[in-house]
């Protein structure tokens, strides 16, 4: 799921915060952090920043995707019909148990974000000018090919994806073994579901994680290494920083991207201030 700032109520998740972890492991994130920026600077060559409408993935990475035995998903760029993408997302979320960890989008708020779409409207997914990575969906109704998911998401890297959030530790474990680093995430609140939407709690409440791609990874080596990337355990997502992401500022997105960015100090800061905050 992905929400943008201007879609909070501004309300306090009325979660706890685990302080001492976070004070604790802060320091060891942070070296952790600077080595992901530090490493492989001399990369191989970027992806392209240009969207490419008729070779959204290119011939080497179908060709790993396919020795791999992964599906390729036929995606068209829509972006000049978000009314378009916005019915098959809507359908999508109408039709998927999960849809309601998916946000709703007019196509007045989806306007100039690259939509990439399939061809029988059963799955997409939205690139937006930032670099944000959201409304990925698939309808179980029309829909008739499984493990999409590294098909859909290496379209949207190679259109300009950078960052993004997703529910859960498995779904985050999916997105790391594409290359996205977690690094920080919140604790479930029914005040984050959009307006209108009824949680099933067969779900559990699983937290939310903010993650971002390091910039030294082009989209073969996303496809490349898909599979044989380590498994994260469940304690080192644990003791990722725990913020909130409400109000004007909500400080997930902030800090994600301060560390996407490499601005590590600002980084600090972000979470300090939290700290403080928190306390109060």
């Amino acid at each position: 799921m992905e929400k943008t700032p201007e879609n909070n109520t501004g309300e306090k998740n009325g979660t706890p915060f685990d302080i001492l972890t976070q004070e604790e492991d802060f320091s060891e994130h942070m070296k952790q952090i600077e080595n992901e920026q530090n490493s492989d600077k001399a990369s191989p060559e970027k992806k392209t920043e240009e969207f490419n409408e008729e070779a959204i993935l290119g011939a080497e990475v179908c060709k790993i995707m396919e020795e791999k035995g992964l599906p390729i998903v036929d995606l068209e760029n829509v972006s000049a019909m978000p009314e378009v993408f916005s019915k098959a997302l809507n359908d999508g979320i109408d039709a998927n148990p999960h849809g309601v960890m998916v946000w709703r989008r007019t196509p007045e708020e989806i306007a100039g974000d690259t939509l990439l779409v399939s061809k029988d409207r059963s799955a997409g997914v939205r690139i937006g000018k930032d670099g944000e990575i959201g409304s990925l969906f698939r309808n179980l109704e029309t829909s008739t090919v499984k493990g999409i998911l590294p098909s859909m998401m290496l379209s949207a890297i190679g259109a300009g994806g950078t960052k993004g959030e997703c529910y859960g530790e498995n779904m985050m474990r999916q997105y790391m073994q594409l290359g996205f680093v977690p690094v920080a995430h919140t604790r479930w609140s029914k005040k984050d579901l959009q307006n209108g939407s009824t949680w099933n709690e067969d779900f559990g409440h699983p937290d939310m994680y903010f993650f971002f791609l390091p910039e030294n990874l082009s989209l073969e080596d996303c496809a490349r290494e898909y599979g044989d990337r380590p498994v994260i355990s469940d304690d080192d997502l644990e003791n990722l920083p725990i913020l909130g992401y409400d109000g004007e500022t909500p400080e997930a997105y902030a800090y994600r991207d301060a560390v996407l960015k490499g601005d590590l100090d600002n980084a600090r800061l972000i979470l300090e201030n939290f700290l403080k905050a928190s306390r109060s």
